[in-house]
């Protein structure tokens, strides 16, 4: 115990979850692959799992947009434009391509990947 928090470890079952979510986990982890061969190892087989991590860098058609709502004042499609230093705290950032190719990495298949 430090400083009033108790951390446990506990081991999981092989294949003992239909499905894994995971929000905002990724991109904090030393080892992102370490963490899905894990997720292979639980998983059902024909499990799913969810991965969903922030999308830092943005393409070329949303920054130029960003700078015509620099000029407009217009918010655009309620999304908030923010330097990705101010997200400094990630140790990784992933694009949906090299998510696609970790996850295959450790045997999982893609189904569909949304941004």
């Amino acid at each position: 115990m430090s400083g009033g928090l108790r951390v446990l470890q506990c081991g999981f079952s092989e294949k003992s979850f239909d499905v894994v979510y995971s929000a905002h986990v990724f991109e904090h982890l030393l080892d992102p692959m370490a963490t899905l061969l894990e997720i292979r190892r639980i998983i059902k087989p024909g499990g799913i799992l969810v991965i969903e991590v922030p999308q830092q860098f943005r393409s070329l058609r949303d920054r130029l947009r960003g700078c015509l709502v620099g000029i407009t004042g217009d918010a655009g499609e309620g999304k908030v434009y923010r330097s990705p230093v101010s997200a400094i705290h990630h140790v990784y950032f992933f694009s949906p391509s090299t998510l696609r190719a970790m996850a295959q990495q450790a045997g999982f298949s893609t189904h569909k990947i949304q941004t």
